[in-house]
């Protein structure tokens, strides 16, 4: 039977052993350590785990600046179709401004449903007074594209389907262009 001191845990004593009618010796416990081996594994690990969480915090931060970049472009898509919704159908036209707000007379902004369905920038003044929020992708080149097209019923515009593109270069220049893509269709008001 061993018994450790209170008095002093680490010394040990001689007891007897029963039903032997002889004594032990025990000595102290070693004192025990970690390997060289062992302390560099650990702190291979460590230093993995940390590279790990510094790469998935970096991924969540990109992804984080991706989706805020959409949803502002989304808002922004929303407000211009909903804008063109409001419209009579009969001033839903290439080249016509996208309300009587935004005509460009008397010092108004102008924004107007383009006369051709090539990119233009979302970066001028007008689009950034329309649509604040933008200003955060003008380092991304943000460009509109809109085609509106008519269907005729016996030679008379029936509906009108506008079509609504926006793209931007992608966070952290890496990869290809974002896009969105949105569409209305308006049928003739009864």
């Amino acid at each position: 039977m061993r018994i450790r001191s209170l008095a002093n845990p680490n010394s040990w004593r001689t007891d007897r052993v029963p039903g032997s009618g002889s004594t032990r010796q025990h000595s102290q416990p070693s004192e025990a350590g970690f390997t060289l081996v062992e302390a560099i594994f650990a702190l291979l690990l460590v230093g993995l785990l940390f590279v790990a969480n510094l790469s998935a915090i970096s991924f969540c931060r990109l992804q984080m600046r991706k989706d805020k970049e959409q949803a502002i472009v989304l808002d922004f898509a929303v407000h211009y179709l909903e804008t063109v919704r409001g419209l009579p159908f009969d001033e839903v036209q290439k080249g016509r401004p996208i309300n009587v707000l935004f005509d460009g007379k008397a010092g108004a902004i102008k924004i107007q449903l383009p006369t051709d369905s090539s990119w233009s920038s979302l970066t001028t003044s007008d689009y950034l007074a329309f649509h604040p929020d933008m200003t955060w992708l003008t380092k991304q080149n943000p460009e509109i594209r809109v085609d509106v097209t008519a269907q005729q019923v016996g030679g008379v515009d029936h509906s009108k389907h506008v079509h609504l593109e926006i793209r931007w270069d992608p966070a952290l220049g890496r990869g290809s262009k974002a896009l969105v893509r949105m569409d209305l269709e308006r049928a003739k008001d009864v």
